[in-house]
């Protein structure tokens, strides 16, 4: 289990590293009217976790560790929208309605937490 969590925290870090680097990078170049950064890595997580999915379905007989690194650390610190995607798209498969549930669910929930927080916090 340690090794696990080892692994899940290291990817976690690089991950978040790059999500502040390229945010960065990005809104230097275009400005902040636009969340151009987040959306950048948001986009760029789900291309790396769709290839990551992919391979490992190829490939049962990758470590855990390796898997945990790079999907559930490296690409969680980069993004969680990559997972949200995933799993709707698995969902939207499997059984549209529930992806679309899923969708609804977690934009409309997403944006009234945010609300609710900003409220709480104020």
């Amino acid at each position: 289990m340690i090794i696990e969590t080892l692994a899940v925290a290291s990817g976690g870090a690089v991950g978040s590293a790059l999500r502040y680097y390229i945010s960065v990078g990005i809104h230097s170049k275009l400005g902040v009217n636009f969340p151009y950064g987040t959306l950048f890595v948001n986009m760029l997580g789900c291309f790396i976790l769709g290839i990551t999915a992919a391979f490992c379905l190829r490939h049962p007989e990758m470590p855990l560790p390796v898997k945990l690194f790079v999907i559930t650390g490296l690409l969680g610190g980069l993004t969680t929208f990559s997972t949200f995607s995933l799993e709707t798209f698995e969902l939207l498969l499997n059984n549209t309605v529930m992806g679309f549930i899923n969708i609804a669910l977690s934009i409309c929930g997403g944006l009234a937490l945010i609300a609710l927080g900003m409220r709480a916090g104020a």
